[in-house]
């Protein structure tokens, strides 16, 4: 099985930009000097996280993967850690309501808009909880922000943090004799990844080995 590595990861929530490492500005007080954009030079631009799978992570982290047997509990699995760093121009932010404090709830088919903090759906359904994402514009020294949607998270009323579905989906491919690209390699087996706990731990210069959720 180990065989088969590596894998090839891809995040569904983020917007991205190219990859680039970058540095995230500080964003209080609605000031943007600190910021940089993307493209050299310029001035008015929006600031995009760039999220990534931590390699290293995957390969060294909990001692890297996990292979179990055929037969018995948790048969033919392969578990990975990994964590997700943000090489972009910035800040990955996001929250359960938009900025006029309003809460977007679904429940099968049925979408309501309410500033509760909690909602059991009246047919029965447990809730999934949009996520407002907050991407931030530059302007020369003036910093706004748009609040848009990125997608959902299963509503958990007695947690405080989010657990955001789909935040990662996975693909273990058999590696192919002359073929370069891990994307064209046939598919072996496929996974995901519930974003369990979405906070900061570790700055990218403060930890050479960003340990995350298991998978």
């Amino acid at each position: 099985m180990k065989g088969f590595y590596p894998l090839t990861l891809v995040l569904s929530l983020i917007v991205t930009a190219p990859r680039q490492v970058a540095g995230q500005c500080s964003v209080p007080n609605n000031v943007a000097t600190t910021c940089s954009c993307l493209t050299p030079g310029a001035t008015d631009c929006d600031l995009l996280p760039d999220m990534m799978i931590s390699w290293k992570a995957l390969q060294t982290a909990s001692s890297g993967p996990s292979e179990y047997g055929q037969t018995g509990t948790n048969a033919a699995r392969l578990r990975v850690t990994g964590s997700t760093p943000n090489i972009g121009h910035g800040p990955l932010e996001t929250r359960g309501v938009n900025s006029a404090g309003l809460r977007t709830y679904i429940c099968g088919t049925d979408t309501i808009i309410t500033s509760a903090a909690d909602y059991n759906c009246a047919n029965g359904m447990v809730a999934r909880q949009v996520i407002y994402q907050r991407i931030y514009h530059k302007n020369g020294s003036v910093l706004s922000f748009s609040d848009v949607p990125a997608g959902v998270m299963t509503y958990h009323d007695e947690h405080s943090h989010q657990h955001v579905n789909d935040w990662s989906t996975m693909s273990l491919r058999l590696a192919q004799p002359g073929v370069s690209d891990p994307r064209l390699w046939p598919v072996v087996a496929t996974g995901g990844k519930v974003g369990y706990c979405l906070i900061n731990l570790f700055t990218c210069s403060g930890s050479r080995t960003i340990a995350g959720p298991r998978i």
